[in-house]
């Protein structure tokens, strides 16, 4: 644990013993003549946390724009071992994979137009239908031996052959080293989309933190 002095002093105008002077957070106040100080020393700890976020740098954007979203994934007090989310990218009739309720909803098509992840960050595709697609990780076809319709690479095939094509996005990492932050950026281009349209996006994740493996979901992005 950490240790940290709680101090503490008084003053008086009236008062004609020597002022008591901050040393630092170490030291608390003190000083010639200090006589009104007091401190205590006490040891705080935290169990090591895993956290996950969803962001975007705008809530709207121009008809047609690019839609740019951030996942980012950190840990405190301890190191992620064997990490692993997905992400499904925003369709149409989405709504039961979306934390609260809302569903992505437009006109036109959307494309998966670039991908930059953190090092260390291993990536695999699909284009299978998104509604068939769990976005639990611990889901057979998503776990340790994921199902064959996740691609290391965009080969053609049965896989995807372009970002274009990718319908989802399955992410692993060996380890999330403790107070760092690891960060995937994902860019979409729409056409045909209209005023008002919603894209939005969530994803989940799991590790193994603290002899714990829990499974965790992003906030909703919009």
């Amino acid at each position: 644990g950490t240790q940290l002095l709680n101090a503490a002093t008084i003053d008086s105008d009236h008062d004609i013993a020597g002022d008591c002077v901050y040393q630092g957070p170490t030291q608390g106040f003190g000083g010639a003549g200090c006589n009104k100080a007091s401190g205590k020393t006490m040891t705080v700890s935290a169990p090591p946390g895993f956290y996950i976020n969803k962001t975007t740098p705008a809530a709207s954007q121009v008809v047609n724009g690019p839609i740019n979203f951030a996942l980012t994934l950190s840990s405190v007090g301890g190191d992620v071992r064997n990490a692993r989310w997905i992400d499904i990218l925003p369709y149409n009739g989405d709504s039961a994979i979306r934390s609260g309720g809302a569903g992505t909803s437009y006109a036109g098509v959307l494309a998966l137009s670039s991908l930059t992840p953190s090092a260390g960050v291993v990536v695999s595709y699909t284009k299978m239908s998104p509604a068939g697609l769990s976005p639990d990780p611990n889901h057979a076809d998503n776990d340790a031996t994921p199902a064959s319709f996740w691609c290391t690479s965009l080969s053609g095939g049965s896989c995807p052959a372009n970002l274009a094509e990718v319908t989802a996005l399955r992410f692993e990492a060996a380890q999330l080293t403790s107070d760092t932050v690891y960060t995937v950026q994902l860019a979409l281009q729409p056409s045909g989309n209209n005023a008002g349209d919603a894209y939005i996006n969530t994803f989940q994740a799991t590790g193994e933190v603290n002899n714990l493996t829990p499974t965790l979901t992003s906030p909703s992005i919009r």
